[in-house]
């Protein structure tokens, strides 16, 4: 039995029809009965009359006759349709991954593999929703669960005015250090400050996006197919369970992407690929991918019972 928490259902359909022939995603069956009945009624009428003449040469006879028959037709029709919407999405993985096997198409390994490969694996996972995250970790929304000293805002309300120009940086320089160093270690928000800053640009760079790293892959998942509402998928990584992916490998982090120092990129390359240069900086400066990570477009991610 599978608990799905991500379906994409479109590519798991098209993946079967490049295949074979499609899934059947529902059964209709329906039923018409017709009854039609007809009765004969009514009467037939015959009138005859006789005439003579006592004359030889003459006799006659007359008859009339009058048929009355009334007809009696009805037809009774009846309609009956019922349909049977049976949903065989769930069950299409299962078909998917046994075709996807039996032509050798499928890897469950995650050594050496190559982009645009399929893969099946289960690992250790983390969840991130970065919209979650940075609405969680606000400071106005700390404040209702994190009580700040006295002495806390007094360092943040003195470090603020310290650093408000260039001349009094320069000026309180020494006093400015000890202020940040003591407010990060005392200051009970100096830890989701971090956060924050991933989470803010975050949300930029992967909009409507819940990030899964299970094992070395990272996928990134569309909210509409996720199967998981958000209060349960706050839970979701203190499970000691194990997850399933099944993906299509995108492609492996073997370099970092950060230009080496000095060196300019060509505005093609900025316009092309900057959003992937920043996306690999803030994934590596959280320790999210490391060298030899695969960014792996999801089919689908359970947990199987």
């Amino acid at each position: 039995m599978k608990e799905y928490i991500y379906f994409d259902r479109q590519l798991v359909n098209s993946t079967l029809a490049q295949i074979d022939e499609g899934i059947l995603t529902k059964l209709i069956s329906g039923q018409t009965t017709t009854d039609t009945s007809q009765e004969d009624g009514g009467e037939e009428i015959t009138y005859a009359t006789n005439g003579g003449l006592n004359i030889a040469v003459a006799s006659a006879k007359s008859e009339f006759s009058k048929k009355e028959i009334d007809k009696f037709s009805s037809v009774y029709s009846k309609g009956n349709s019922e349909l049977i919407e049976t949903a065989l999405d769930d069950y299409s993985v299962d078909v998917l991954i046994d075709k996807l096997t039996s032509l050798g198409l499928l890897k469950e390994s995650s050594e050496d593999l190559a982009d645009g490969e399929t893969f099946v694996s289960t690992d250790n996972f983390d969840v991130f929703n970065f919209e979650q995250l940075k609405v969680s970790v606000e400071k106005e929304n700390l404040e209702n669960v994190l009580k700040t000293p006295i002495e806390i805002d007094e360092a943040r309300v003195e470090l603020e005015k310290l650093t408000k120009s260039p001349h009094l940086r320069v000026k309180n320089k020494n006093r400015i250090q000890y202020l940040e160093s003591y407010l990060k270690t005392n200051d009970p928000y100096a830890n989701f400050q971090s956060a924050l800053q991933f989470a803010n640009y975050s949300s930029v760079l992967f909009p409507d996006t819940t990030l899964f790293r299970i094992g070395s892959f990272l996928a990134f998942c569309g909210s509409e197919n996720l199967r998981i509402n958000l209060p349960l998928m706050t839970f979701l990584s203190q499970t000691k369970r194990k997850i399933t992916i099944l993906g299509i490998v995108t492609t492996k982090r073997d370099k970092e992407l950060v230009p080496g120092e000095g060196v300019q990129l060509p505005s093609d390359t900025i316009i092309s690929s900057a959003p992937a240069i920043i996306s690999d900086i803030l994934l590596d400066k959280f320790m999210l991918a490391p060298i030899g990570s695969y960014f792996v477009r999801p089919i689908a991610i359970y947990f199987e019972n």
